[in-house]
């Protein structure tokens, strides 16, 4: 198949999403696919196809549907500076943040009737916001921490804020913006004394700020690949919590796959990572983290519904130790993204 990796654009992620984009490219390569790295910044020059024979006008032998979704294809291309490559059959979302992960590409693609992997609109825009995703793991009864929901207008100074973070949620506490991932702009805050600084830090990122109780013990995570929950992974952190340098800084993080948990735990987990995962009506693949406390209980932080995709990724680890090497998860992947799109009828025809 033809895919378009769609990486990079301009969130706080960008460089994370880069490297998720060419290792998938690369793996889709070997799994045999045609894939097409862009970069979804606009400022920047993109790749074009060369012609190797004169072009053929096959879109007159078509019927109106699919001359309607070739049109729409072609107008999607344009918009990404990409008038001169053929239309793909699956766009590969390699983004982390942003647009490119809370609903605004999904949305776009949609009305260019391009089949994209991973989670549609609504998931992904309840994904990306940490406030609403809580909301709905409380009501679908999955413990998470202790949180409030700061909107930025509010002065990060102020002793009602101060008096309201600890009479509500206590230090040391947990501050992050609203609707970032790896760990960007997150805090953890020991005192009063720290939270203006903490705040000021996460508002820089827009969307709100979560100010969330810290609950010590063990980062668990799992991976769901197709509504099955795969082995579940311990990340074991330098710091005190799995923050962006522990994340994509050599040895400052290890991994134990599977975890070495209790069956009835990982039982209980890989229950409510789909539960979750399910509620916010996720597809495709994503992955759901979760704190083990020290008195046995699971707290379910968020949803990743575009988690990382380098070799090194959770996810790809997960998928390894499941016997699934990191070729065969892109292109599964790109298979199911396929067979959803062909459902709403985005197939197009052969030789477009």
């Amino acid at each position: 198949m033809r895919v378009l990796v769609l990486m990079g654009g301009d969130s706080a992620e960008r460089k994370v999403s880069l490297d998720s984009g060419r290792a998938v490219a690369k793996a889709l390569r070997t799994a045999g696919h045609e894939a097409v790295e862009v970069d979804t910044d606009f400022q920047l020059k993109q790749p074009s196809e060369e012609i190797t024979s004169p072009p053929v006008d096959r879109e007159s032998h078509q019927s109106g549907a699919s001359e309607a979704l070739v049109v729409r294809r072609k107008l999607a291309l344009k918009a990404f500076g990409l008038s001169s490559i053929s239309p793909p059959d699956v766009a590969f979302l390699a983004f982390h943040g942003g647009l490119g992960e809370n609903g605004g590409i999904q949305a776009f693609l949609e009305m260019a009737g391009i089949p994209y992997t991973g989670s549609g609109i609504l998931a992904s825009a309840i994904g990306m916001d940490k406030h609403i995703s809580k909301m709905i793991f409380q009501q679908i009864g999955v413990k998470t921490p202790r949180w409030l929901f700061i909107d930025r207008t509010e002065p990060s100074g102020s002793s009602h804020l101060v008096n309201r973070v600890g009479d509500i949620i206590g230090f040391p506490c947990i501050v992050k913006p609203n609707n970032q991932g790896s760990t960007i702009g997150v805090s953890v805050v020991e005192d009063q004394g720290e939270l203006k600084s903490a705040i000021e830090l996460a508002n820089k990122y827009g969307g709100g700020i979560v100010v969330e109780e810290y609950v010590p013990g063990r980062d668990l995570t799992v991976a769901i690949l197709d509504q099955e929950a795969l082995p579940v992974i311990e990340i074991c952190p330098k710091h005190r919590i799995y923050d962006y340098e522990c994340k994509y800084t050599g040895g400052m993080s290890e991994y134990v796959v599977p975890a070495k948990i209790r069956d009835s735990t990982e039982k209980e987990i890989r229950s409510q990572a789909l539960k979750v995962y399910r509620a916010l009506r996720c597809e495709g693949y994503g992955r759901v983290d979760f704190r083990f406390s020290p008195d046995g209980d699971l707290f379910c932080l968020e949803v990743n519904t575009l988690p990382g995709m380098t070799e090194t990724s959770l996810l790809p680890k997960a998928a390894k130790a499941a016997g699934i090497e990191f070729p065969e998860l892109v292109d599964r992947i790109v298979r199911l993204a396929y067979v959803k799109g062909s459902k709403r009828g985005w197939t197009l025809p052969k030789g477009c």
